[in-house]
């Protein structure tokens, strides 16, 4: 269950980072579809930009892949994390106010079979 939402985020995230980068190609802001899908997986992701780039369309897409995997990843742990208290916080449910009830009427009735044993007992009458 929970590589499934990994794959399916990640997923969304890939299709996410594709519209971005087609726009910006479409805009003419890139002349190229390599490097509209960088720019927008490093700005999709936050990464940001530095002073050390992978020059290479290879390097660009390990270096989006990265960035993905450990979005995942994260995502993941704090589903796991989220998951885990939750159970922990869970009260049981109360019973059944029926349940109590039929108890109570259990116990009254064996008081009730006690106290005519004992009047039998002491030879006063019983209704």
């Amino acid at each position: 269950m929970i590589l499934a939402m990994a794959l399916l985020t990640a997923l969304a995230l890939w299709v996410e980072i594709l519209l971005w980068a087609l726009l910006y190609q479409g805009l003419g802001l890139f002349s190229g579809l390599e490097g509209s899908l960088y720019f927008s997986g490093i700005t999709f992701t936050t990464v940001g930009y530095g002073d050390f780039v992978p020059v290479t369309s290879m390097g660009r897409f390990i270096a989006t892949l990265i960035m993905l995997v450990g979005i995942s990843v994260l995502g993941v742990v704090s589903a796991g994390v989220a998951a885990t208290l939750i159970k922990q916080t869970n009260v049981p449910p109360a019973p059944p106010p029926i349940d109590e009830v039929l108890k109570e009427l259990g116990e009254l009735k064996a008081m009730v079979a006690d106290l005519k044993r004992e009047l039998s007992g002491s030879g006063g009458s019983v209704a």
